[in-house]
């Protein structure tokens, strides 16, 4: 159980750092999806005669935590 102190403070963090959700989750997925991409890209690279095609070349995603930064920027900017 939780008091009104620890709220006020689970709150404070919130309002500091953003919602508390699944980014760990996101961020972990999204490290995956690139190794993947990576290996993918490796594997053409290694069964095809004319190399790797910068279609299969890995592509790094924006995780959900630098989405929050960058509109804590542009909110604090004035831009939104």
């Amino acid at each position: 159980m939780m008091d009104s102190r620890e709220l006020s403070e689970w709150q404070a963090y919130e309002k500091f750092n953003g919602p508390l959700d699944g980014d760990w989750r996101d961020d972990t997925l999204s490290e995956i999806h690139e190794l993947l991409q990576g290996i993918y890209h490796v594997t053409v690279a290694a069964n095809s005669k004319s190399g790797a095609s910068e279609d299969s070349k890995p592509q790094r995603k924006i995780r959900p935590g630098e989405i929050w930064a960058e509109y804590k920027r542009r909110r604090d900017k004035g831009a939104l």
